[in-house]
């Protein structure tokens, strides 16, 4: 397996927003932050080519990788052709950095609300993620579909309605461990169960861990069995990049600095590897 272990930009906006500060204003301290933890990888979003020009010139500096990029476009209304084509213009501008991966969750109809989409509008969804997809493909990069709980909602419809009628050729998976987790009332089986009906179409991964059910401040041993799940990659000959997300919420421990606790994160994914 292919050990290209990487960040999310989600973490550390996390904790520049704790302290009341713009994530975006701090990155060239974020990503010293990341290369001091001996990480190799960053993901983020990207919106504009000025954004674009600055984070090549900074990751080419700390000699940090970016392999795919985060986007979260809304894809279930009648306009989803115009939001496929914003999605396919940040693509084009986050390849030039060595991007191969468009990682897209499409956004729910409401964050906190138990609300599904309909039929007509997950049908518009999955054409959408079929020609984000086709599109993606005639650039040379990957589609990689990334959920939260909303998808895994009314027995996980969304989720499965995407996988079943998106091709394979036009979409892969965002092996997304901790929010499957979590979507299926903490379960450990979901997650295995979702590798097993897809596992050859992961071509990227979300990583982060809980105690008791809260997420941890770093990654390892805890409520998801990643030593499973990664013995089953190593089977199904995984090779995509492994991307922490350690997120906060409320009971998360601090007890380490941002970087030593990605820094213990690195170390215990390679032991488990």
């Amino acid at each position: 397996m292919k050990e290209l272990i990487g960040t999310q930009m989600y973490p550390w906006l996390q904790y520049y927003k704790a302290e009341g500060k713009d994530w975006k204003n701090h990155l060239p301290e974020i990503l010293d932050q990341v290369k001091e933890a001996g990480l190799d990888a960053w993901e983020q979003s990207i919106e504009s080519e000025s954004e674009a020009d600055r984070l090549s010139v900074l990751l080419e500096y700390r000699d940090l990788e970016m392999v795919s990029i985060y986007a979260g476009n809304e894809l279930h209304g009648h306009d989803f052709e115009e939001e496929v084509q914003s999605v396919l213009a940040q693509a084009r501008l986050a390849k030039p950095l060595g991007a191969r991966y468009v990682v897209c969750n499409p956004k729910p109809i409401s964050w906190t609300e138990p609300k599904g989409k309909n039929d007509e509008q997950l049908s518009r969804q999955a054409k959408a993620l079929q020609l984000l997809g086709e599109g993606l493909v005639e650039q040379g990069m990957q589609l990689s579909y990334h959920v939260h709980t909303p998808e895994l909602s009314n027995g996980a419809r969304e989720f499965h309605h995407m996988m079943l009628n998106v091709s394979p050729e036009a979409m892969g998976l965002c092996l997304e461990t901790h929010w499957i987790y979590r979507g299926c009332g903490g379960s450990n089986h979901a997650v295995l169960d979702v590798m097993k009906l897809y596992g050859d179409r992961i071509n990227t991964t979300h990583l982060r861990q809980s105690q008791n059910r809260i997420w941890d401040e770093t990654f390892q041993d805890g409520d998801v069995d990643h030593r499973e799940i990664f013995r089953r990659l190593r089977k199904l000959g995984y090779s995509g990049p492994l991307t922490l997300e350690m997120a906060i919420e409320e009971g998360t421990p601090n007890t380490m600095s941002h970087s030593e606790a990605h820094r213990r994160a690195k170390k215990y994914l390679t032991e488990i590897l």
